[in-house]
């Protein structure tokens, strides 16, 4: 369906109709949703999984707490309050429409926060091998959006490039049924410790055509070759069991396939206790301070015993010490990346 589908004149607040009868309906639970999870209590949003995603209308996502949520859903909000926090998905089409339609509607003296997000294209310049580059019209229209006095601040999700007012996001955890699995976690018994688990990383990934896929092609063959004695490569492992093998490992090898961010996986490993072992780009730089591997070069990575087990002792503390470990947790969850996002309200 195209963009131009989903939105339908210019009401001052509440929703606005979608053309068919299925997408009315997801408007309507998302905005509901929205409402529901704007009247939690900060604790009850702190056992909120993090997702910057609105892959469904009912899973929580960043985007319904923000005053202005653009989505493909539709607008919900109310246009005649002045927002302080407005989510965008990350696509052209709605970058545009939000640049030409809903941005004159915020006053001059109005300052807000952008969240971009639900989509695997990157800001601001489209890297993503997947999907064209940005035309010189949208390269434009998105450097205009940063550079407008009324913008504080702009995060994101798979930033390509550091700007002054643009700060990365990370995805999170977008599959059904992670809050439960965050709830589980917070109030189970501390993890294995890493050093009396597998001294071993756990590496299963797809793998298709096309370039996007060249890295894990590359990866799956150090797994196989150089690398065999200190990593496990599966092909695949059911969703269902995926946690609790994890669980087994003290590291777990996140290579991106296409996009910037290695979440969910890493989101995963993180909550099974595991080290995710990441490449260093700008997006993944918000994973700094937590307890994770970052790699400037698949091929050129060096991986032995030794490189482990001195990896494993430097981080045992993060999983091991109970306020380093719930430090860690802390920051997997909707209420701390909801904070982190409203400081750049004010």
């Amino acid at each position: 369906m195209q963009v131009r589908n989903f939105f339908r004149g210019h009401g001052s607040s509440g929703v606005e109709l979608l053309d068919h009868l299925r997408d009315r309906s997801a408007h309507a639970v998302f905005a509901a949703r929205a409402r529901y999870l704007k009247s939690r209590s900060e604790e009850q949003v702190n056992q909120i999984l993090l997702n910057t995603c609105s892959l469904s209308p009912a899973l929580p996502t960043i985007a319904h707490w923000a005053d202005w949520s653009l989505t493909r859903y539709g607008f919900t909000g109310n246009k005649r309050r002045q927002p302080a926090l407005v989510f965008v998905k990350a696509d052209s089409d709605y970058l545009i429409r939000f640049y030409k339609e809903y941005l004159p509607l915020i006053g001059p003296q109005t300052r807000y926060a952008l969240v971009t997000g639900d989509s695997d294209r990157t800001i601001p310049n489209q890297v993503d091998l997947r999907f064209p580059r940005h035309d010189d019209e949208v390269l434009a229209m998105i450097k205009a959006i940063h550079d407008d006095p009324r913008l504080i601040h702009w995060y994101s999700l798979s930033v390509d490039e550091a700007w002054p007012k643009l700060s990365p996001l990370p995805l999170g955890f977008w599959e059904k049924g992670g809050t439960e699995l965050y709830k589980n976690v917070l109030h189970s018994a501390r993890p294995r410790s890493i050093l009396d688990r597998q001294i071993k990383v756990f590496c299963a990934h797809r793998t298709r055509g096309g370039p996007q896929w060249h890295q894990r092609q590359l990866v799956t063959k150090k797994a196989l070759g150089d690398w065999k004695e200190v990593v496990e490569y599966r092909e695949s492992v059911p969703s269902s069991e995926f946690f609790d093998t994890i669980s087994r490992y003290a590291f777990v090898m996140c290579v991106g396939g296409g996009g910037l961010d290695p979440s969910p996986k890493a989101w995963t490993a993180l909550l099974a206790g595991c080290i995710p072992l990441v490449e260093a780009n700008p997006t993944t730089e918000i994973y700094r301070g937590l307890p994770v591997i970052f790699v400037d070069d698949w091929l050129s990575l060096e991986l032995d015993i030794g490189v482990l087990e001195k990896w494993s002792h430097d981080f045992a503390p993060y999983f091991d010490e109970p306020g380093q470990r719930k430090a860690v947790l802390e920051k997997l969850s909707m209420g701390y990346w909801l904070r982190y996002v409203r400081a750049g309200c004010r």
